[in-house]
């Protein structure tokens, strides 16, 4: 009998070390949880809410392809930027390259030649906190951004954009 009373203290101690160990343990440790900082990330394709057409040349969308890399205000860095026109005379889709642009602050502003139509322009804010990337915004429903287009001297309109991820 003083052997059963002997090993039941001795499994009871041990229980009770064990509990407060643990207990000395979680007391010590805390769990934080440290929310990672997301970057504003505009990757993806805009497209206008309105149809502007100027001089036979449809406005289709811009395309905006932004690197991993972030810069000091922990936005995305823009890796390249393309207006895609449609030449309604011929049907045919044109890819323009955009060589001028400025991104800060939410805002962007960006200016490429139209051949024979003149200089497109682009000035706008996105509408979002971290880029439509990164803000689970529904896909060509959302209005992800807003601003006042520009075609040559002749033609100006404020426009809201979609968005949409791609491919």
């Amino acid at each position: 009998m003083n052997k059963i009373y002997l090993i039941f203290s001795i499994l009871l101690i041990t229980i009770i070390l064990s509990c407060q160990n643990q207990n000395v343990e979680t007391k010590e440790k805390p769990l934080i949880k440290k929310e990672k900082k997301v970057s504003f990330d505009i990757d993806g394709y805009y497209f206008l809410n309105d149809t502007i057409i100027f001089k036979e040349i449809k406005v289709l969308s811009i395309l905006i392809s932004t690197k991993d890399t972030i810069d000091k205000s922990n936005y995305n860095i823009i890796n390249k930027l393309y207006l895609n026109i449609l030449d309604t005379k011929t049907g045919r889709e044109i890819e323009l390259k955009v060589k001028e642009y400025k991104f800060e602050n939410k805002k962007i502003s960006l200016s490429v030649t139209i051949p024979e139509i003149g200089i497109f322009s682009f000035e706008g804010t996105f509408l979002g906190e971290n880029g439509p990337m990164n803000d689970n915004v529904i896909e060509d429903k959302t209005f992800v951004m807003k601003g006042l287009v520009k075609i040559g001297n002749n033609f100006t309109k404020m426009t809201s954009f979609t968005y949409f991820a791609g491919d």
